[in-house]
């Protein structure tokens, strides 16, 4: 919808007042359509959809498509913008339709881009892409200029709904072709995008070096959008790297220089890595005061997952500062947040992490619990929780006589992957075994079982479990 200048003669009220009298219904059409984009500039969007239904009826009678299809564009527009996006989607399908009758290609993209955004806004990424793709096609059938545009879209939403090869070659392609059409101002954007999608990927190094390139570019050009956007991107990967100092340092440059209200959701993403450092700065109590305040604003602006992450790092916290009772709390909250939306990492984590709260607060039929919860599920086989819990759980059972059990899990960590199963693993399995041979009367060999725990345990710098082994066998001699 163009925008609206009431001195503007074309929305003069006299002049569309004379021609909505007019007999011409064309003309009378685009009176009323005038007289819409004014109401709904007014801030009446309601009384501008009823307008603009009376429109494509006048334009509907005279068959003209080409007309059609930008007042449908603009009813989706108005719906759009009362967050109405179901009626919005139907509406840049009926534009879609016009535009083909009209055989107006323009048009035709233009549409299927309205409802691959109204497909993201309603989290549908894999419509949303299948109307990206189709329009992607049609540019490139036509020499579009703006197909760089589509394509970053698209691998956009290609990287929501899992495909990050797909999103990573068509991010290639897109900085390609704005470099081709002149819009190298856009390229710190598709940097950007790319970053994200190579963090997705577990690229981290690769991922901070393309946000570290868009930073510069957009530095350049004075983007501050990009900017800032780069800038989380550095944050985030510096973080995920242990550089939590340079992370903090990125991190306090943005905080300074923030000044745009309307970008909160932003802000707290910035916050939550900005707790993330100071974590790993071992500034905890700052880092459980920011949480504290950043849990309720991820709620509110709906960043579930983020939420998510913020109070299970806020139940870690609290593990290791002994406020073992809140901390079981908040970690419950974590568990059953990340239950309700599928968010299964953070479920295993959390779960993870109740374990261990139960195993300091020496409730351990309760810890053992959680670990069982995490090793039930054969798709937490390729995350090193799972086989933290295998250790754990063989060990109870081999203490409790109970072989059956313990055999299990001692067998499926001797055949579980070597980048997965620490020395700590191993140490607990073969010290599992060692109190299986013991119960067996097999003193010597169990002895020797426990020797080569003791060393794993040293090897993952398990002290206190070494000793406690060392004097375990010490009293049974």
């Amino acid at each position: 919808m163009s925008d609206y200048d009431e001195n503007e003669d074309a929305f003069d009220e006299n002049k569309i007042n004379e021609e909505i009298a007019s007999p011409d219904k064309r003309v009378r059409a685009d009176a009323i359509e005038r007289l819409a984009q004014k109401t709904f500039f007014e801030g009446n969007p309601e009384k501008s959809l009823v307008y603009l239904a009376t429109v494509a009826d006048l334009r509907s009678e005279l068959e003209d498509h080409s007309g059609l299809m930008w007042t449908f564009n603009q009813m989706g527009y108005v719906e759009s913008e009362r967050a109405h996006f179901k009626e919005a989607l139907d509406y840049y399908k009926q534009m879609i339709d016009q535009a083909r009758k009209a055989m107006h290609t323009k048009g035709e993209i233009d549409g299927l881009s309205g409802c691959a955004s109204m497909c993201r806004r309603m989290k549908r990424y894999n419509e949303a892409a299948d109307f990206l793709k189709d329009a992607v096609a049609l540019g490139i059938e036509t020499d579009y200029r703006m197909l760089g545009h589509l394509k970053a879209d698209l691998a956009r939403m290609l990287r929501k709904s899992g495909e990050l090869e797909a999103a990573e070659q068509l991010l290639r392609e897109a900085q390609e072709t704005f470099m081709q059409n002149g819009f190298e101002n856009i390229v710190p954007r598709v940097e950007n995008e790319l970053a994200s999608t190579l963090f997705d990927e577990a690229n981290v190094e690769l991922s901070l070096a393309k946000a570290t390139e868009a930073y510069h570019l957009a530095k350049y050009d004075e983007n501050n959008r990009e900017i800032d956007r780069a800038q989380f991107l550095m944050a985030r990967c510096l973080n995920q790297l242990g550089r939590f100092s340079e992370a903090f340092k990125i991190l306090e440059e943005m905080k300074a220089r923030s000044t745009n209200r309307k970008r909160q959701k932003h802000r707290a993403r910035t916050d939550l890595e900005f707790a993330r450092a100071l974590v790993g700065l071992d500034r905890r109590r700052e880092a459980s005061a920011l949480l504290s305040v950043l849990i309720p604003v991820l709620k509110s602006h709906k960043l579930l997952s983020e939420a998510c992450d913020a109070i299970r790092m806020q139940g870690h916290n609290l593990i290791i500062v002994g406020e073992l009772l809140e901390a079981e709390q908040t970690l419950v909250e974590a568990i059953a947040l990340a239950e309700e939306h599928d968010f299964d990492g953070f479920f295993v984590e959390a779960t993870t992490l109740l374990a261990i709260c139960y195993e300091v607060m020496e409730r351990h039929d309760d810890k053992v619990h959680q670990y069982e919860i995490v090793a039930a599920n054969p798709l937490n086989m390729g995350r090193f929780e799972f086989w933290m819990a295998a250790g754990e759980i063989g060990l109870h059972y081999a203490k409790a006589g109970n072989s059956e059990v313990a055999n299990r899990y001692i067998s499926a960590i001797s055949d579980g992957p070597a980048n997965l199963v620490t020395p700590a693993i191993k140490a607990q399995s073969e010290e599992a075994q060692y109190w299986l041979l013991l119960g067996q009367g097999q003193k010597i060999k169990a002895k020797n079982m426990a020797n080569k725990a003791m060393v794993n345990y040293l090897l993952d710098s398990r002290t206190d479990d070494a000793t406690r082994l060392a004097q375990v066998i010490r009293e049974l001699d």
